[in-house]
């Protein structure tokens, strides 16, 4: 018998199948689960820009990502002092991102517009910065599938809080690296720092310190001026007060009891400036110095009643008490000669004093030397008086008459002096005195001379 080889009808198995539809079915469901394509890195550190204002561009773009329009910061600084004013979404600014999709990410960024009627001058700055919310809402658990833009906003976001964070220690002070876990940089608990302020230690370290309030001595006046003001406020209220009293005798208590310096600056000398009753008006005596070679002193008389300035050699000037009693109440120097030209006097006023050319003996006015030499002039011709002084003219005979003639006329008409004798009569003269800046003239005469005064 011979043997037959035998046959076996094979029918698939349900593993010969399961397998690729497994894996089909994986294929399917991977890409189910991993849906969606990343969209854009954060590849710059920039997350912050600021423009000066120009007073016309009210337009400014942002170049990098923001996830929510709550995310954008918009201040405008005042340069002049610092003062920031932050600007709302849709009454203060509006935005849009680069291409007009909603998405802040993509390109990065977007711009901003200023919603004030006028744009912002060059006194302000435009400062648009990022500020993320420091949460992560992203749910990637017991979910069907994942999204990988989803899954990248989440890092993206970790990134953006990152950079804010990093913003916000460009603010505050930071040791040096080298010196991490060296400086000890704790403050001491509240208790211990409160009310104190910040200083360093010698090791370089931070810590506090109590404010000790300082000490001042003020004179009996100021205390009773402040009384028991203890503000800054109040303090400035009455300097001011002060201010507008014009003097400090309104009390005992109410003078200097030290010297006083008075200083003007590189300016010109100190000086005191004493006004009028105000009810006569607003004007005011300056009392000041030249520029000095040494040190002058002024001194006032111990005794009471008024006096006269007397000036020694080195320019010290006294208030002093005259003898006899009166006063004198003026006098003018000439500096060229330092002669007395001009002065008021009551009677019985002055001391003795020798003035050089003027002296007073007993309080009567005396000049020496003060007659200047003779010149001969010529007879009826008119001459100017360049100081006061006489005119004498005397003639040959006494049948000649002599007429002097003074006034402010060239030549002059004006008849101020005349003799003549008769036939058989000696010589005759006249002497006659001139004003200063008339004109004078003599006729009759033979001969003629001028004597002036003060010369």
């Amino acid at each position: 018998m011979r043997n037959q080889p035998s046959t076996i009808n094979h029918q698939p198995s349900r593993a010969d199948w399961l397998v690729p539809a497994a894996m089909i079915l994986a294929a399917l469901l991977l890409g189910t689960l991993i849906m969606g394509v990343a969209d854009a890195e954060v590849n710059s550190e920039v997350s912050g820009i600021a423009y000066d204002g120009n007073g016309t561009s009210k337009t400014f773009t942002f170049p990098f990502g923001i996830l929510a329009t709550s995310e954008l910061r918009v201040v405008v600084r005042t340069v002049a002092t610092g003062a920031e004013t932050l600007l709302v979404l849709n009454s203060g600014y509006s935005m849009t991102d680069d291409d007009g999709d909603g998405d802040y990410t993509d390109q990065p960024g977007g711009s901003i517009t200023t919603l004030a009627a006028d744009a912002y001058s060059s006194a302000y700055e435009i400062w648009i910065t990022r500020k993320p919310a420091l949460t992560q809402t992203t749910s990637i658990d017991d979910v069907g599938y994942l999204r990988l833009d989803a899954l990248e906003d989440t890092v993206d976001k970790l990134t953006y809080e990152v950079q804010y964070l990093r913003r916000l220690l460009y603010r505050v002070p930071i040791i040096p690296e080298t010196e991490a876990q060296v400086a000890d940089m704790n403050l001491p608990a509240s208790p211990t720092r409160a009310s104190g302020f910040l200083k360093f230690t010698a090791a370089g370290g931070v810590t506090t310190a109590t404010v000790v309030e300082p000490v001042t001595t003020v004179t009996t006046y100021w205390e009773t001026r402040l009384g028991t003001d203890t503000s800054a406020a109040e303090v400035r209220t009455a300097l001011d007060a002060q201010e507008a009293e014009p003097n400090l005798d309104d009390a005992a208590d109410g003078l200097f009891n030290h010297g006083i310096t008075v200083k003007n600056g590189a300016t010109g000398a100190g000086f005191l400036r004493l006004y009028e009753d105000s009810d006569d008006g607003t004007n005011y005596a300056d009392i000041n110095v030249p520029a000095l070679a040494a040190n002058v002193k002024w001194k006032l008389p111990a005794a009471a009643g008024v006096g006269y300035w007397l000036s020694d050699a080195n320019g010290n000037l006294t208030i002093d008490t005259p003898a006899g009693g009166g006063d004198m109440l003026a006098a003018t120097y000439d500096t060229d000669s330092n002669d007395i030209v001009d002065y008021a006097q009551e009677a019985n006023s002055v001391q003795d004093k020798d003035f050089g050319d003027v002296n007073v003996v007993s309080g009567v006015w005396h000049a020496d030397d003060l007659i200047g030499t003779a010149a001969s002039k010529s007879n009826n011709t008119a001459y100017l008086a360049a100081t006061a002084g006489f005119a004498i003219a005397i003639t040959s005979n006494g049948a000649t008459q002599l007429y002097g003639y003074t006034d402010s006329s060239n030549p002059p008409t004006t008849i101020m002096a005349r003799n003549y004798g008769n036939g058989g009569s000696p010589p005759v003269s006249i002497t006659m005195p001139v004003k200063k800046g008339n004109y004078w003239k003599v006729t009759g005469a033979i001969t003629v001379y001028w004597i002036p005064l003060g010369s």
